[in-house]
């Protein structure tokens, strides 16, 4: 299970599918793998400001920086998003913080993140076709929340021995 909500999507760089099992993955991974590559300042260069509103109550806002001076870097981004919901009694809040320190040097690199996230979504599940029929936005279950409240610090590194052999600790 991935909890979507805990990743700001603005913070991410890349996602590639591995598919099949490799157990560079995991146990888990028989049917594939998403590697999902953040953000950091030797990626992303500058500042980028994001707000945008919509039906319910909807209002996402982003704001990230970057940058780099050849040999460390910095990221940082903040994503905060709030709506009253679709549905009855669903409102949802989340937000994210992600961070990045990284140093590069010759065949060496080393990175440091943080990644902090609290979310509150609301009337989230699923309602049987029979009250749907009645009214679309009755909830089925209430209040059915989903919360998530997550700190991670990871440090992960790399050295080149040679061409062909990288050694990488996460």
């Amino acid at each position: 299970t991935v909890n979507w909500d805990l990743l700001p999507q603005s913070a991410i760089n890349s996602l590639t599918l591995s598919g099949g099992a490799n157990p560079l993955y995991g146990l888990n991974s028989l049917g594939g793998a998403l590697v999902i590559d953040m953000k950091n300042g030797f990626n992303f260069e500058g500042a980028n400001l994001e707000v945008s509103a919509g039906s319910f109550g909807r209002a996402v806002s982003n704001f990230e920086i970057g940058g780099n001076n050849g040999q460390f870097a910095f990221y940082a981004n903040v994503e905060y998003f709030d709506e009253d919901g679709w549905r009855d009694a669903s409102p949802s809040d989340a937000y994210t913080i992600f961070s990045a320190a990284s140093f590069r040097h010759g065949d060496t690199t080393l990175d440091i993140t943080l990644n902090h996230a609290d979310t509150n979504l609301i009337g989230n599940g699923s309602s049987p076709i029979e009250l749907l029929a009645l009214d679309r936005a009755a909830v089925f279950t209430s209040p059915d929340i989903t919360e998530n409240k997550m700190t991670m610090i990871n440090f992960s590194g790399t050295q080149w021995l040679n061409q062909t052999i990288q050694l990488s600790s996460n």
